[in-house]
């Protein structure tokens, strides 16, 4: 089922017309898996958060993060947010503390932050929000970091 699932994502770009084969795009991870000159590496880590049930705690693993080493950490991170937010609607919205936001339709939401708008030592943090559509249960967390 994920394979399926990213197979599709992978071949998106390819069905627009844009590239004839997935490892074309840029930023696709379809690069890594197939080991191309990827332009970003793509980390997977499980992350431990702290997370609270009624009134007992309780600590659980997520995979709701992912980490991108980078050279140019928020020049690649502010390219990936203009690229996914082409097809926004209206206009980018600053809560004023330094967080973009990007409304990509019936309550789904894409966020683009820098280390002076978060408390993390990350230079840059996409957050992508489609909970409202089903795709997820929890907000996924795109961090970029310098090697």
């Amino acid at each position: 089922m994920i394979k399926q699932k990213l197979d599709y994502i992978h071949d998106n770009p390819v069905a627009a017309g844009f590239i004839t084969q997935a490892t074309q795009w840029k930023y696709s991870s379809a690069r890594n898996i197939a080991r191309v000159d990827p332009a970003i590496e793509i980390f997977r880590m499980k992350v431990v958060l702290p997370t609270v049930v009624g009134t007992r705690s309780r600590r659980a693993t997520s995979n709701t993060i992912r980490i991108v080493k980078t050279n140019s950490p928020i020049t690649k991170a502010r390219e990936l947010f203009n690229s996914l937010t082409k097809h926004k609607i209206g206009n980018l919205i600053d809560d004023g503390n330094g967080v973009l936001r990007a409304n990509m339709g019936n309550g789904n939401y894409i966020n683009y932050r820098q280390s002076s708008a978060s408390t993390s030592n990350f230079p840059a943090t996409i957050s992508l929000d489609f909970r409202a559509a089903g795709i997820w249960t929890k907000v996924r967390n795109v961090k970029f970091i310098a090697p």
